[in-house]
């Protein structure tokens, strides 16, 4: 699900071609992430990552974005 972004189109999880981006909260398991422009519901295996660390995708289910720490 797309939360912001730079232009007015949707784009669906499994679209993000951009596979490492930045954490913009704190991921306790859950949080926002950045990919590019456009900003994403993540969440991580279980682990917390503080805002700002880089992250990467490990898997798209559905409209949940899988990411781990990089």
């Amino acid at each position: 699900i797309v939360l912001e972004s730079s232009s007015s189109s949707k784009l669906e999880p499994q679209e993000v071609i951009q596979e490492e981006g930045e954490a913009i909260s704190d991921l306790h398991p859950t949080g926002k992430a950045k990919f590019g422009d456009r900003i994403y519901d993540v969440e991580t295996e279980g682990e917390y990552i503080n805002k700002g660390e880089r992250i990467k995708i490990l898997a798209r289910i559905g409209n949940i974005i899988k990411v781990r720490q990089i």
